[in-house]
């Protein structure tokens, strides 16, 4: 028999939650997720900004890519079943409920308590021992409204089962699984390892797309007085010793020079690492104290520097978020430790993150990923080089490769995006969650500052604090993220922020409002409450 055309259609359940059945295979592109807020019809979700406080999880009915809102349904926590009708929230407020991994084609396995009444069933019907029964794995066919989840089971047979009755079994490669079966499984000698790898490759590219396929399925799927547009004096034009014109509360008599010598703080991220802090011998001074110098002469106008004179290996940094930039008027800290093989080696940096990812490169961890701290790949003029490089390279690197405009293509192998269809859809709603962490970070940093720096910090917000919430006030308004106090970009032109964005923002304005009252900063007032937003975003 010779075939001559083949013909596969699949049922997808879309991203805004609508179903279409029948749909020839070959019009379906895969669609992998590039952010964390590309949620899908059936995933749990919890607030990771806004509401009440509560730990409740809701499923995801629907995202609107275009709106960045979700519409999720609640679930009553204990019996995990759906609580009232849906509600729409912006999708920066969401996050992925880490006690929930069911997902649509998950293979899984019934816990012990709900495994016993199935194979007893079993072994009663058809006198079947524990190890010839399938009733205990299946995998995930639909998640229904009602809070349940739709297994077919190895037995072939089809039941409703509540998500805390199953577990998930951990995703393995093919090559894994066909190591552990042995040769054995080769019933034709044509499969050798190129099938197998391709075989990986393929299971690990269709975890999550954008539409919920399932292939041949046929029944029920699963104000002021600055010189921009905006009233906004750019925050890369800060005049700390001025006349005081655009501040407001600030302490004209404050002054903090650039770069200082100092005693080491108490909260350093690597105080106690000793070892490293005897240094490396005379050689070893000399070269700090060339790079000190190089720091005093050469630092650009938005980053701080502290040394340590009993600790020499340690230094902080403080940057300023440039404007044009989703960063703007925030403040970005690094602790920095000098090996004792410096420069042989590059330093060591940790980012003070509070938890929260503001870029690809800055890991909540405060690991700093990037080829000139050996962190990261690259080639050539990118790596640390002992002749070159310095300490002052490393913080311009961060300020101008890290803390840019963009921060979505900061992603290993998303450079290749700008200007496409694919990275137009996702360079946005990334920019508009990292100025959302942007401001948290913001109110992290005036209830903690870092030691040697808290009246740096109090004056910073003293002086930017209004034309931080003009700001606010114009995104709210639909302007997109990074282009207050600048020229849009051409391909910017006639889009606007989502509405989304626009959600999770007002709920984050009266906190940020509250944080700046708290330090006596003035003028806030009147954005205490933001109006809300109900226009829809353009595409």
């Amino acid at each position: 028999m010779s075939v001559a055309n083949t013909r596969t259609t699949a049922d997808v359940l879309w991203q805004d939650g609508t179903r279409q059945r029948g749909v020839a295979s070959a019009s379906l592109l895969l669609f992998v997720p590039r952010n964390e807020h590309d949620f899908l019809p059936g995933q749990q979700v919890v607030r990771v900004r806004g509401g009440d406080g509560s730990a409740a999880a809701g499923v995801v009915r629907g995202l609107s890519c275009r709106d960045r809102t979700v519409s999720v349904s609640w679930l009553k926590q204990e019996a995990a079943m759906p609580n009232g009708g849906d509600e729409i929230l912006s999708a920066y407020d969401l996050g992925i409920d880490g006690n929930s991994r069911v997902f649509y084609g998950n293979v899984v396995v019934r816990l012990r308590n709900s495994m016993h009444e199935a194979v007893v069933q079993a072994q009663s019907n058809d006198r079947k021992t524990m190890g010839d029964d399938l009733s205990w794995v299946g995998h995930v066919s639909d998640l229904c409204e009602d809070g349940h989840v739709l297994v077919k089971w190895g037995n072939d047979k089809t039941t409703k089962v509540l998500p805390h009755e199953i577990a998930v079994v951990k995703l393995q490669m093919v090559s894994e699984m066909l190591r552990e079966m042995g040769d054995w499984v080769y019933d034709d000698g044509d499969i050798g390892d190129d099938a197998v790898d391709n075989n990986a490759q393929e299971q690990t590219a269709v975890q999550e797309p954008a539409g919920i396929a399932d292939n041949g399925a046929n029944g029920e799927g699963g104000d002021d007085d600055s010189d921009t547009e905006d009233g906004l004096v750019p925050s890369t034009r800060l005049n700390w010793g001025g006349d005081g014109s655009d501040r407001q509360g600030a302490d004209d008599s404050f002054r903090f020079q650039q770069f200082d010598v100092m005693q080491s703080p108490p909260d350093h991220h690597y105080l106690d690492d000793t070892e490293q802090g005897t240094g490396g011998g005379r050689r070893w001074i000399k070269r700090v104290h060339k790079e000190w110098n190089i720091l005093e002469n050469s630092l650009p106008d938005t980053v701080y520097v502290r040394a340590y004179e009993d600790r020499m290996d340690l230094l902080r940094v403080a940057m300023v978020g440039a404007s044009g930039t989703p960063y703007h008027d925030g403040l970005f800290f690094f602790d920095l430790q000098l090996p004792p093989s410096y420069p042989a080696a590059p330093p060591s940096v940790n980012y003070r993150s509070f938890g929260l990812r503001v870029n690809p490169n800055l890991y909540p961890s405060g690991t700093v990923c990037l080829s000139l701290l050996n962190t990261f790949g690259g080639q050539g003029a990118e790596l640390w080089s002992p002749e070159v490089s310095s300490v002052l390279q490393v913080v311009v690197s961060i300020q101008g490769l890290v803390l840019n405009a963009q921060p979505y293509y900061n992603e290993a192998g998303y450079e290749a995006q700008v200007g496409t269809p694919e990275g137009r859809r996702n360079e946005l709603p990334y920019s508009e969650n990292t100025y959302l962490l942007n401001l948290q970070t913001m109110i992290h940093l005036l209830r903690r500052p870092p030691a040697g720096f808290e009246d740096f910090v109090r004056n910073h917000f003293l002086h930017r604090a209004r034309h931080v919430l003009l700001a606010c006030k114009a995104y709210l308004e639909g302007r997109l993220v990074g282009t207050l106090g600048g020229e849009a970009r051409a391909a910017d032109q006639g889009r606007s922020c989502s509405v989304g964005f626009r959600l999770a923002l007002a709920n984050v304005v009266p906190r940020l409002v509250e944080a700046f009252a708290a330090i006596g900063a003035q003028g806030c007032e009147e954005f205490d409450r933001p109006p809300l937003c109900t226009s829809s975003a353009s595409g």
